[in-house]
């Protein structure tokens, strides 16, 4: 991934099933050797296009594919392409997904993962089992990204789906937890679908690597501001499946201030779409300072992400505006970004931007009547924040909490923007700072 410099080695197993021909073997392209054995009913008729290239059919009754025995003491991740339309929910054995997708056949078995009533199970023993199932459903017969990561040294754990975290928590690794096979678990418990492009990493995957290996760290949401029209901002996030990302905006213009309705973009004066008909890219939304705003809710709740957008305003100095907030109507949620504020760590007088007193852009550095790209990224450790592609200060963190997102306002309806705000990304990563600049310079186009 561009930038990253935390631990990035390798799969110690991939199996990309490009083979398309055959019935006895496919091949780890990982370098280690661990070449796959193609057992019980497999044809050629069992090839069938793939996520990428060609992949594998399994029956779910006798088709598997085995390999030699490893053991994954520091941790592990697991990945695959899935698409299946199974909605078995009973294992036969307490350490098995009902469809196991990658598994362990020896007696001395720790481990599960797969498909478990149609979302993602993981399964861990140390003691006694433990099983973990998601939240989203996978078995719509569409390709999904399954993934779960689990670090040995501090036991946390998490499940994702297409990139996003489905579910995480903390348990206690076994060191002797090893894997064999693919497409079964111990004893049984087949798979019915088709798998792609295996990878089982002997280390726990960031969040960031996870959403890189989907989809090349494409943003979960995108509001672009071009629709010129109407009152949906859409989110035209990229999807592997080419759906609609879902999940849109939705506009208010109030009637008390400039702007009276959304109107058009070729229309008059004190319509919002017309008065911000000229953004940073295409269109942008003009906001009046009034009661104009845009709910952008139901982004997701991480611990680390990233928020992106460029603003232009005609004073800087002009009072304490909101350009976003990820607080709802209760005060739930835990975060906001404010412009011409000095809380906390923000300490610069007047017309600087500000995340939540942590970190912020001191007001030297922006012009007015000039578009400004800021971003905002969050991890565990630290929050960061950039002006036009360059870090300008780090202090601690927040949760990446973007469930309750909102544009343009204060979540009680106050403190309103007087600007326009174009192009606004959300990721469930934190960027890196070489990402952060390609960015800025090129738009999200350059995740795709």
């Amino acid at each position: 991934m561009p930038g990253d410099t935390s631990t990035c080695s390798a799969p110690v197993g991939e199996w990309k099933f490009d083979e398309g021909t055959g019935t006895t073997s496919t091949y780890d392209t990982s370098g280690s050797g661990y070449t796959g054995t193609m057992n019980g009913t497999m044809t050629t008729s069992d090839w069938s296009p793939g996520k990428f290239g060609s992949a594998l059919d399994f029956d779910g009754t006798d088709d598997s594919v085995s390999y030699t025995r490893f053991v994954l003491a520091a941790g592990l991740s697991f990945s695959a392409w899935i698409k299946t339309t199974s909605a078995d929910a009973t294992a036969s054995y307490a350490g098995n997904a009902a469809q196991n997708v990658i598994g362990d056949t020896t007696g001395g078995v720790y481990l599960g993962f797969g498909v478990h009533g149609g979302k993602v199970r993981y399964n861990h023993y140390y003691t006694s089992w433990s099983n973990f199932t998601g939240n989203i459903t996978v078995n719509d017969g569409v390709w999904h990204y399954i993934t779960v990561t689990h670090d040995q040294a501090t036991g946390n754990y998490a499940i994702y789906v297409d990139g996003i975290l489905d579910l995480s928590g903390t348990t206690t690794y076994k060191t002797n937890a090893g894997v064999d096979v693919i497409a079964r678990g111990y004893s049984s418990d087949y798979f019915t679908g088709t798998i792609d492009q295996v990878r089982i990493y002997n280390y726990a995957r960031t969040p960031a690597q996870v959403a890189w290996e989907y989809n090349q760290g494409a943003p979960i949401a995108q509001y672009k501001f071009d629709e010129c029209q109407g009152t949906v901002a859409y989110n035209s996030a990229p999807t592997e499946n080419d759906s609609p990302a879902g999940n849109n905006g939705t506009i208010t213009i109030g009637g008390s201030g400039s702007n009276t309705s959304a109107g058009i973009c070729t229309g008059a004066a004190g319509e919002a779409w017309k008065d911000g008909a000229t953004g940073k890219f295409n269109a942008s939304l003009e906001f009046d300072g009034t009661d104009d705003w845009v709910n952008l809710s139901g982004n997701g709740d991480y611990v680390d992400g990233t928020l992106a957008f460029w603003f232009k305003k005609s004073d800087l100095n002009g009072g304490v505006q909101y350009l976003l907030d990820g607080r709802d109507a209760t005060d739930t949620g835990n975060w906001w970004i404010l412009q011409d504020y000095v809380s906390g760590s923000c300490t610069d007088a007047t017309g600087n931007v500000c995340f939540f007193g942590k970190v912020e852009i001191p007001r030297s550095l922006m012009a007015n009547n000039t578009w400004q790209h800021v971003v905002v990224t969050m991890t565990i450790s630290d929050s960061k924040i950039y002006l036009n592609g360059n870090l300008v200060n780090t202090g601690t963190t927040v949760d990446a909490d973007f469930r309750f997102l909102r544009a343009g306002t204060r979540y009680t309806g106050a403190s309103w923007l007087n600007g326009q705000m174009d192009d606004i990304l959300v990721y469930n990563y934190a960027l890196t700072p070489t990402q952060v600049k390609t960015v800025y310079n090129y738009g999200s186009v350059s995740f795709k």
